[in-house]
């Protein structure tokens, strides 16, 4: 299944310095590299990578190019917490593509919740100790 990945590029690093703590830009980068290709082989699947799509900035209100739009992928997992996504996951629902979110372990809303296909997080220390986590 041909996979594209999105990624909001500053709840992963924040989510991540704070289970893994401070690591320099090029060893993060590198760390959420390998990330993203666990989703591919997780549940034993095997999927196809058609692009990571790494972003960090505020929403936009302008026209832009979506691969699902365009019929190129089958599945698109996201790497956010928040519900700046749901028009999007219900456009990519809407569109027969197979959406999964991956909150790395943060609570997310239940109107985000409800237009997903999945949930999924590849790395256990990101769901345990949870509580912890929210605390710092």
């Amino acid at each position: 299944m041909k996979t594209a990945i999105l990624v909001d590029g500053g709840f992963y690093t924040r989510r991540a310095q704070k289970v893994f703590g401070d690591i320099s830009a090029k060893d993060r980068a590198t760390e959420l590299v390998n990330y993203c290709k666990r989703h591919l082989n997780s549940h034993g699947e095997n999927n196809d990578l058609y692009r990571i799509f790494y972003y960090d900035c505020p929403p936009t209100s302008k026209r832009i190019y979506h691969p699902f739009l365009q019929k190129q992928v089958e599945q698109i997992i996201l790497i956010s917490g928040d519900s700046d996504f749901v028009s999007a996951a219900k456009l990519a629902r809407r569109e027969g593509i197979d959406f999964i979110l991956d909150p790395l372990g943060a609570p997310i809303k239940p109107d985000l919740f409800e237009h997903i296909d999945g949930l999924r997080t590849c790395d256990k220390a990101y769901t345990q100790n949870v509580t912890a986590i929210h605390k710092k």
